[in-house]
């Protein structure tokens, strides 16, 4: 019995291998601009398959909605102008809660979108509570804010009640009579 685990051990290692390194390559070619771009914010950083702490940390909802956010599985125009027939141009999907005439994606709702103007200094009260990072809107801290900073528990759990509240506040817009998406 123990010499049939001395063969298994390796193949599973080995096949772990394989479907991480599958899973990177499918990943990287939402990268380009030719490639299926389903999962363009995914891919700009996540690169290694495991178990991220956000997972660990944050409640059910916080999750779900982190998760989301992450994998474009939302209502965000950016995602839902996607499925319009016909498909509304990548330019054009703008965002319906500001008048800033930029595309409703997830880096406007997380850093630039004047809507969720309260919940982003909730955040960054929260945030200068426990940590150094100082707020801008710039690509990198954007970055930051989807990895969790890759390992620690406060931050993810302070990042995924931001996202939460963003989610909760787009939703209780729109159902109390603002501007209706068009893509939803």
């Amino acid at each position: 019995m123990m010499g049939g685990s001395a063969y298994t051990l390796p193949f599973k290692k080995s096949m772990q291998t394989l479907y991480a390194s599958m899973w990177l390559n499918h990943i990287n070619k939402n990268k380009d601009n030719d490639g299926p771009n389903k999962l363009r914010n995914y891919s700009n950083f996540k690169s290694v398959f495991a178990i991220e702490n956000y997972v660990l940390s944050c409640t059910l909802l916080q999750r779900r909605h982190f998760t989301k956010l992450r994998i474009s599985a939302h209502n965000l125009i950016v995602e839902t102008g996607r499925y319009t027939r016909p498909k509304t141009q990548l330019a054009d999907r703008l965002c319906l809660l500001c008048d800033k005439s930029e595309i409703e994606d997830e880096y406007h709702m997380l850093m630039s979108c004047p809507t969720y103007s309260n919940e982003r200094e909730t955040f960054i009260k929260a945030l200068s509570e426990f940590s150094t990072i100082v707020f801008t809107e710039s690509p990198d801290l954007y970055r930051i804010l989807m990895q969790c900073n890759q390992g620690d528990f406060e931050l993810s759990n302070t990042i995924c009640e931001y996202v939460t509240a963003c989610f909760m506040k787009r939703n209780s817009s729109f159902s109390q009579g603002q501007k209706k998406p068009k893509n939803t």
